[in-house]
């Protein structure tokens, strides 16, 4: 009987810890090594999209995400490689609300950091904890969200500095462990944002980036600044289009900068991938 008694605590304590482990996991997660294939970064993107959007909220066949909720809740998207023949991971944390990302997660002293942008007002490590389950130290990053602020900080911009697998998985594992007091810390996590938003955030909500995020993007496309300037102001287009027609119409750029207005539905629908949540 002690011997059946011992079983049954053994079970019931694996049991307990595999729903523990469940429920600290990511939601998603994309591996970087060995190196992805379009299939499997499509995959990737249409889970996002899957768990995000609101399956009685489809216009012109696009769907949009969930009406925002308070408190918010965060999709946890895990990025996986290989550093020093090492499996590591990289958590961001991404706003059920608007797709935005929040928040990363890595590894540094045998301890997970979770690194906040100030938005959250992240002061103790409960809080900390909403967003990251398994987190047991937290940094509060320290400049703002916004492109402008991240650019300024990896001393580069989005029309200079390429998409591809390649250079996320750099930058992932250059940021992955480092302390932040390095002297390059704050360059070299403001450079690892700055793709990693785009690739994960960006690219779920526009197919057009997924599409040229496959492969290292060229610099100087000004179509995708354009769509990431504009997103809300592309779904409310859409949302409000009438038989088929954006009015007003949207004013983007094409690839060369060249103004690219967009009067119809149509013009636009194959470029992206969720809606933001408008009225």
């Amino acid at each position: 009987m002690q011997q059946e008694n011992k079983k049954a605590w053994l079970v019931l304590t694996i049991a307990i810890w595999v729903v523990l482990q469940q429920v600290n996991a990511a939601d998603v997660t994309f591996k970087l090594e060995p190196k992805p294939t379009q299939n499997t970064y499509n995959t990737f993107l249409q889970s996002i999209r899957s768990q995000t959007k609101d399956p009685s909220l489809v216009y012109e066949g696009i769907p949009m995400i969930r009406p925002p909720t308070n408190p918010d809740t965060y999709l946890l998207v895990d990025l996986e490689s290989k550093k020093d023949k090492n499996e590591i991971f990289v958590t961001l944390a991404l706003s059920r609300n608007d797709l935005y990302v929040v928040a990363f997660a890595d590894k540094f002293g045998g301890k997970v950091r979770g690194h906040f942008f100030s938005n959250l007002n992240i002061d103790t490590i409960d809080k900390a904890k909403k967003v990251f389950p398994e987190v047991q130290v937290f940094i509060n990053i320290t400049y703002g969200e916004s492109y402008s602020q991240i650019e300024s900080n990896a001393g580069t911009n989005r029309l200079s500095f390429p998409l591809g697998f390649d250079n996320l998985k750099t930058y992932m594992e250059k940021v992955y462990g480092m302390d932040t007091k390095a002297k390059d810390y704050s360059k070299t996590e403001a450079r690892f944002l700055l793709i990693a938003i785009q690739m994960v955030a960006e690219a779920a909500r526009f197919k057009y980036i997924q599409g040229r995020a496959i492969v290292t993007t060229n610099p100087n496309n000004y179509k995708i600044l354009s769509l990431e300037n504009n997103w809300g102001a592309i779904s409310k287009g859409i949302r409000n289009a009438v038989k088929k027609v954006i009015n007003p119409a949207l004013i983007l750029q094409y690839p060369n900068g060249t103004t690219w207005t967009v009067t119809q539905v149509s013009d636009i629908k194959n470029d992206m991938g969720l809606l933001k949540y408008v009225m």
